[in-house]
């Protein structure tokens, strides 16, 4: 998923697995909000008196993105941190904003580079040529 900031000059690619992607393109495409994924958390939450304020992204670890969420309970503030593609459902969910700073953009973007290269790697034979070449 890509994000972009208000004046669509940078851009935050977040890497989401087959289910958190499948997850994501039934919430924004369906109208019924009444059976989400997350109406047992926000039930929770509103039980606890729990507010979703806002989400951060801020970090990158390896293969892993991770993001903050902002939680309030009246005049207390907690924050958890998850994988970001975890997050993000829920804070989408919620419609929350999402921030995160430049180190985190550049090191998503050197990560995503990293994949896209990984995955259009061929594999190679003994004989040093790529496996597509073999006949």
């Amino acid at each position: 998923m890509i994000f972009k900031d208000e004046e669509e000059r940078e851009v935050l690619p977040i890497w989401l697995d087959t289910l958190e992607a499948n997850l994501l393109l039934a919430q924004t495409q369906s109208k019924d909000t009444s059976t989400t994924a997350h109406k047992a958390t926000f039930k929770i939450f509103r039980a606890l008196k729990l507010v979703l304020k806002s989400l951060y992204f801020d970090d990158v670890a390896g293969s892993a993105q991770f993001a903050t969420l902002e939680l309030a309970q009246g005049e207390r503030t907690f924050f958890v941190k998850l994988r970001a593609a975890e997050a993000m459902s829920l804070a989408m969910n919620a419609e929350v904003k999402f921030y995160t700073n430049r180190d985190v953009v550049e090191k998503s973007r050197a990560m995503t580079l990293e994949m896209l290269l990984h995955a259009t790697d061929k594999p190679v034979s003994k004989s040093g040529r790529e496996a597509s070449d073999l006949h």
